[in-house]
């Protein structure tokens, strides 16, 4: 169910990046072999690593056989079921905020309050025929919508064939819903609610108990290390630019992400989440489209490490190791 719109809007992920990268990294590996330098990282073996690409089996008759159909059919399903997710992900983003039920009533528009069609309702088709507008007021709906149903219907895909159906794959679902909910609200309130991390926290503690997951005190671990880090960089903060510099949603999102993650997990989560923060914001201060006093939403850069690290975290390490510490 998809909710009625508010102001601002998020960028579509442009795919063909995705393309174009591994191309441009091999070249440069190529080319500074040529030049006699340490050779760039293999792009492609990061691929497999992560899961991202997968290696050529050959058959006796030496055809190579592609994935199956039934993994084709069930990627496919988890994306629908991931668009619908993510439709009830824009009701919880507009409405938590607000203190409104994300039950009752049905979705409106918040122009005309007219209650939003069933054929209106349909994750991202509707959005396309209805040009993005309102279909009785013809106010514009924000890309926010679309995008959110399309992130949340890829990572589900991607979590499919990351794990298939396992334990680690409802883990997954979980997590990808709480960091993106947290995510949008961060971006477009300020704010991190404290239900969310405590529900967070809870389900990742209750998650750490089922079979073929780590030990449940690794998850409390993660809690106490995830919270105190942030703590400490929280006053470290003010102490040194004599202003709040993070505010304590921050640190109870750092102990949930502990909960989902554990100790090592969540060290490498933050880490990441500090570094795209600082490439962000260094870039920004480039291109002089942020300052020095400009504040900056932490929320969306811990949840993109925290997803990294939850999807890739050992792959990342093990090729960060063999290519830069043991070659």
């Amino acid at each position: 169910m998809s909710a009625p719109p508010f102001e601002g809007r998020c960028p579509l992920p442009k795919g063909p990046v995705f393309f174009v990268l591994p191309f441009f990294l091999n070249s440069a590996r190529f080319l500074s072999r040529v030049g006699g330098k340490k050779p760039f990282p293999n792009f492609s073996s990061l691929l497999l690593k992560l899961g991202l690409k997968k290696a050529e089996i050959k058959e006796d008759n030496g055809i190579e056989s592609g994935e199956t159909f039934r993994e084709t059919v069930v990627t496919i399903l988890f994306f629908i079921f991931g668009l619908a997710v993510g439709s009830f992900l824009n009701v919880c983003i507009y409405r938590l905020p607000r203190g409104e039920s994300i039950v009752w009533p049905p979705s409106r528009c918040p122009h005309c309050d007219r209650p939003i069609r069933p054929l209106d309702n349909i994750p991202l088709l509707s959005y396309l025929m209805l040009r993005g507008r309102c279909r009785d007021c013809q106010a514009p709906i924000p890309l926010h919508y679309p995008a959110v149903e399309a992130l949340t219907g890829i990572l589900f895909a991607l979590l499919y064939r990351k794990f298939g159906l396992s334990v680690e794959l409802g883990m997954g679902v979980v997590l990808v819903c709480l960091l993106l909910v947290i995510t949008f609200i961060d971006l477009h309130f300020k704010l991190i609610l404290n239900k969310l991390t405590v529900i967070g926290t809870v389900s990742g503690l209750f998650l750490a108990l089922l079979p073929g997951r780590p030990a449940w005190l690794d998850a409390v671990v993660g809690i106490v290390a995830g919270g105190l880090l942030m703590l400490f960089i929280a006053y470290f903060g003010e102490a040194l630019f004599k202003k709040e510099s993070m505010g304590m949603g921050d640190v109870k999102m750092g102990a949930m992400i502990g909960a989902f993650l554990g100790v090592k997990g969540v060290l490498m989560a933050l880490f990441l989440g500090f570094l795209l923060a600082g490439i962000f914001s260094a870039g920004g201060i480039l291109m002089r489209k942020l300052s020095r006093k400009s504040y900056l939403p932490f929320g969306p850069f811990i949840a993109a490490g925290a997803l990294i690290s939850f999807l890739w975290g050992p792959a990342l390490v093990n090729w960060y190791l063999e290519v830069w510490v043991l070659s």
